[in-house]
Parts: structure tokens; C-alpha cells; sequence
């Protein structure tokens, strides 16, 4: 079985659609070389994941002229699209287009996913990059997730019950983004009802103030200068002993036993309880 290794590079062509990107970096997951011909095309889903090999005069190689990136969540786009529902755009970009066919390629593979049918937003590998690390890190995910767990050991550190912190803060989270995937988050507000619209616009700017701002620009510097993806693959090259003890210590946090507990009484939710997540 191939081994992936990361590795860090800069774009190939060193220059972005945005001044902002000018020192974007790309992690690429890169399978042992193998012999393919000249002119192949280099296919991926998204940037973090394209190739941007060089030679020793600064020039792409050849085994990698044409580079696709339609992003999207396949398997839930081909479960929806099954049933008639669009879901969201899809984003491609062309790294590189020696045989001039790059963009009809590229077009071609997200119409055959299902993407066009929401439509297609052209981007660049190192657009996507950064807006997929950045977004990941200090919203989707570091930032979601720190929020939903930081608001369940206030409750019950004050004597709230486990299980009712659980539901206010993360059961209930689902429609509200549900919301803001359908209507925007102006609209969200409003859907939600008064007392809760009135507490997102006195209490949120409170706590998400220009200093979390601040800290999330220091987040997309990071990425930007290379030095967030140097630490990964620091630690991915070192067996990963970092990403395994943070695993550990969110798998042993108390909210995730009355999750589980509450899942088990929650009919038609898939759960990954039973050792169907690769928690490593």
C-alpha cells in the first residue's frame, strides 16, 4: 500500500489572484513515484492535495501539466443529488494547462460529481489552500468546536445538568446552521425568534470581539507563511504524537460520554460509537 507523506511547498508559480496570498504555501499528499506517461493529468479534490513539483529550474514538472481541483463533498453530493436536492457550488482551478484542455477537463469531472448543478466558482490551488486551512481551523472546526465545548463546561461547571448543557449547546447547533445554509445569517437570525436574535446581537460582539479577530488573522499568517503546515508535517514525520494526544484528551472529555449517552435515545442519527470512525 502507497505510504502519503505531506510536505510543504510553495505554489509553482509563486504568484496568487490575491496580494494577500503572496506567500501561500500547498500541502500535497504524495504517493511513492510511479511511472505515468508525459502528458498525464494530475487530478484533485482539492488544493491541499495538489501536486507542485518542480525541477531544478523552477518549472512545474512534466508528469504534471494539467491540475484539476473540483472541491466538494462527494459522497453527500451523490446522496442528494440521488434524491433531486442541489446542494452547494463547487470550486475548480487549473494549476497548470500545458496540453490546453486543463479547464475542459476539470469542467468535465465536476459536471460528472454533480457540482455545476449549484454552479462552479473559479479559484486558484493557492486560494483554495488558504481558505480551506484557514476556514477549517478558525471556524468549521477549532473555532466551532471550542465554542460548543467552552459553552458546555460553563453550564455545568455552574450546576446545569450535563445532558441539558449538551442539548443547548450542541444538539440544537445542528438547525441553526442548517438555517444559515438555506437562508444566510441575517435571515437565520430572524427565523429563530426574538429573545434568541436580540442575544446574538448583544451577547455575540461581546464575545467575539476584535481580539478573537486579531487572533484569527495571526491563524490565516500562519497558514499563509507556511510556518502552521511546517508544524503538521513536523509532527505527521515524528508518528504524529501531537495529533494523538490531542485526539485522546477530546475523546476522554466528559461532554463526549453524554453524547454518547444521549445518542443511543436518538432513533435515525448514524452514530460512529461503535468503532466506525477512525479515531486512530
Amino acid at each position: 500500500m502507497a505510504q502519503l507523506q505531506a510536505i510543504v511547498e510553495e505554489t509553482a508559480t509563486g504568484r496568487t489572484s490575491s496580494p494577500r496570498l503572496s506567500a501561500s504555501i500547498a500541502i500535497r499528499m504524495r504517493r511513492r513515484p510511479m511511472e505515468r506517461p508525459v502528458a498525464a493529468t494530475s487530478g484533485r479534490s482539492d488544493g491541499i492535495r495538489g501536486e507542485h513539483e518542480r525541477q531544478d529550474d523552477g518549472q512545474p514538472q512534466q508528469d504534471a501539466q494539467d491540475a484539476g481541483a473540483p472541491r466538494r463533498d462527494i459522497e453527500r453530493a451523490e446522496r442528494l443529488i440521488a434524491v433531486g436536492m442541489v446542494v452547494v457550488p463547487v470550486l475548480v482551478a487549473v494549476q497548470q494547462d500545458a496540453s490546453g484542455q486543463a479547464w475542459d477537463l476539470t469542467l468535465s469531472y465536476a459536471k460528472a460529481i454533480g457540482g455545476t448543478r449549484a454552479g462552479a466558482i473559479k479559484t486558484t490551488f493557492a486560494e483554495e489552500t488558504a481558505t480551506h486551512l484557514f476556514g477549517s481551523q478558525a471556524v468549521l472546526c477549532g473555532g466551532v468546536s471550542s465554542l460548543v465545548q467552552s459553552g458546555i463546561e460553563v453550564l455545568t461547571e455552574a450546576g446545569y445538568q450535563p445532558e441539558v448543557a449538551y442539548f443547548a449547546c450542541l444538539l440544537e447547533l445542528k438547525q441553526v446552521v442548517d438555517l444559515m445554509y438555506r437562508a444566510g445569517i441575517a435571515q437565520q437570525r430572524r427565523l429563530v425568534g426574538d429573545v434568541a436574535e436580540y442575544g446574538d446581537y448583544t451577547s455575540g460582539p461581546y464575545l467575539i470581539d476584535d481580539s478573537v479577530k486579531q487572533r484569527m488573522r495571526d491563524v490565516l499568517t500562519a497558514v499563509q507563511d507556511g510556518s502552521w503546515a511546517a508544524d503538521f508535517v513536523a509532527d505527521q514525520d515524528a508518528g504524529a504524537p501531537r495529533l494523538r494526544y490531542f485526539r485522546q484528551r477530546s475523546e476522554f472529555h466528559p461532554m463526549e460520554q453524554t453524547g454518547r449517552e444521549m445518542r443511543l435515545l436518538m432513533s435515525g442519527v448514524r452514530a460512529f460509537d461503535d468503532g466506525d470512525a477512525d479515531l486512530g
